[in-house]
C-alpha cells in the first residue's frame, strides 16, 4: 500500500511536515509506505527531505496540479497493489483511516473511495444551465471560480479524451481518493490537464471514467470530512454534520444517480400533492 503525497513548492514546507509527521505518529491500521511528489514552481532543494529518510521523493514539472503529481506518483517503481492520494493540505482527525478507506476500495472488483463525494441530482444539461445562472448572478471578480465547471468546455474535454459521461456530474473531490493498481490501470490513471480549467475537467473525468467501467465511487464515511479535513472545508464541516444532512447521506448511498433521476418526478408529484394538502 502506498501513499502519494502532493507538494507544490511555491508553498512553505510546513504543511507537508505536518502532514508527515501524522503518516508516522497516527495509527493508520494498514501497513503502507510513503512517496511525496513535488511540482516544482521553483529549482530550490527541499529542506525537510533529510528528516524523512523512509519517504520516497520524487520531483517533476508543475503540470496538471495535484491530480498530475498523482498520476507521476502511483506510476514509478514499485508498484503497490492499493494507493491513497494526499494533497499536502490535508490533515488527519482519526486514527486507523487507512483501514477504513482500504475496507471500501478493495470490495467487489474495487472502488473510487474519498472523502468528500459531490453528488449532483440533476443530468449534465440542467447541472450546466444552473451554473450559468449562478455565474450572471456573481461579480465578475467572483466569476473565474465558477467558470471553470462550464459543461460545454468539460464535455469538449471529456470528447478529446475518449471519456464517457454519465447520467449526472457525479465525482469524487480531488482531495483524497484511495483505490486500487487495478482499478487505476482499467481506467488509465488521471487524465493531466494543460491548464487549471482543464485539471478541473480532469477530476471529473477520473469518476466519471470509473463509473462507466462499473467501478462505485463512494464516500468513505457517509459525511464529509470524517477522517481526513482539508483546511479548505475547516469552518463548514460542522454544518455538514446535522441529523437532517446525515439522513440525506445515508439515502445517497444506496441509490444511483440513475434511481435518483427515475425517481425525480415522483418527488415532484408528492411536493404538489403535500402543497395542496
Amino acid at each position: 500500500m502506498l501513499a502519494v503525497v502532493s507538494h507544490y513548492n511555491a508553498r512553505p514546507e510546513e504543511q507537508l511536515r505536518f502532514l508527515l509527521e501524522q503518516l508516522h505518529q497516527i495509527r493508520a491500521g494498514e501497513a503502507f509506505d510513503i512517496r511525496v511528489v513535488v511540482n516544482k514552481a521553483r529549482d530550490i532543494p527541499l529542506q525537510l527531505q533529510a528528516d524523512f529518510p523512509a519517504v520516497d521523493f520524487h520531483f517533476r514539472e508543475n503540470v496538471g496540479l495535484n491530480i498530475g503529481a498523482w498520476e507521476y506518483g502511483w506510476r514509478q517503481s514499485p508498484a503497490y497493489d492499493a494507493y491513497v492520494f494526499l494533497q499536502e493540505e490535508c490533515l488527519i482527525l482519526r486514527k486507523n483511516w487507512l483501514r477504513a478507506y482500504l475496507r471500501r476500495a478493495r470490495r467487489g472488483r474495487g472502488r473510487i473511495v474519498g472523502e468528500y463525494m459531490i453528488t449532483i441530482w440533476m443530468p449534465w444539461k440542467e447541472w450546466g444551465e444552473e451554473n450559468e445562472r449562478s455565474l450572471a448572478a456573481l461579480p465578475e471578480r467572483l466569476r473565474e471560480r465558477l467558470d471553470n465547471w462550464q459543461v460545454p468546455f468539460i464535455m469538449d474535454y471529456f470528447a478529446r479524451h475518449g471519456v464517457e459521461p454519465q447520467v449526472t456530474p457525479t465525482h469524487m473531490q480531488a482531495i483524497v481518493i484511495c483505490t486500487t493498481r487495478a482499478v487505476l490501470e482499467a481506467v488509465g490513471g488521471f487524465l493531466i490537464g494543460q491548464t487549471y480549467r482543464e485539471s478541473v475537467a480532469s477530476e471529473l473525468a477520473f469518476s466519471q471514467k470509473a463509473m462507466a467501467l462499473g467501478y462505485p465511487i463512494e464516500q468513505v464515511s457517509p459525511l464529509p470530512f470524517e477522517y481526513l479535513l482539508h483546511p479548505q472545508y475547516m469552518t463548514s464541516r460542522v454544518g455538514m454534520r446535522s441529523p437532517k444532512l446525515y439522513l440525506k447521506a445515508v439515502v445517497k448511498r444506496r441509490l444511483s444517480p440513475r434511481t435518483v433521476q427515475l425517481l425525480k418526478p415522483v418527488r415532484a408529484r408528492l411536493k404538489m400533492m403535500l402543497g395542496r394538502a
